[in-house]
């Protein structure tokens, strides 16, 4: 069963202010993740920390409104690879995960398919990293 939005939300917060905690407390920057099924491999939190992981990038920066193109790449990156991975996920529920409306994720996927259809490099290069990471995620 998917959160609802409201479950996501309340998550949402409650795993952002841990990680601030934790990184006040440590001087360690971490992602946590929650798993929305239990049954399944992958969560939509897994897929935003992969991409972080793989790009180096801080999640919560990923998941936030910054504006240099590499954070831009990065959540468009995750759309895509939440997109497909979920197709049952709304743009409402996905736009809850990055604090954005449902337009704009649907502006970013259509930006992030087309950078893919006509092979912009440096986006294609993150994305198929990305995607060689998930695979051997789910493989192992």
């Amino acid at each position: 069963m998917l959160l609802s939005v409201e479950d996501i939300n309340i998550i949402s917060d409650i795993v952002r202010k841990a990680e601030r905690m934790i990184e006040l407390r440590t001087g360690h920057n971490v992602g946590l993740y929650v798993k929305d099924d239990p049954k399944r491999n992958l969560s939509y939190m897994d897929v935003i920390a992969l991409v972080s992981k793989t790009l180096e990038l801080k999640a919560s920066k990923i998941v936030s409104a910054h504006r240099f193109d590499d954070y831009i790449q990065a959540r468009y990156i995750c759309y895509l690879v939440l997109a497909k991975e979920f197709p049952a996920l709304t743009r409402e529920k996905m736009g809850v995960l990055f604090n954005k409306d449902a337009s704009s994720i649907t502006n970013g996927i259509k930006a992030a398919s087309n950078m893919v259809a006509t092979k912009h490099e440096p986006f294609c290069m993150k994305y198929k990293r990305v995607l060689k990471e998930l695979e051997e995620w789910q493989l192992s």
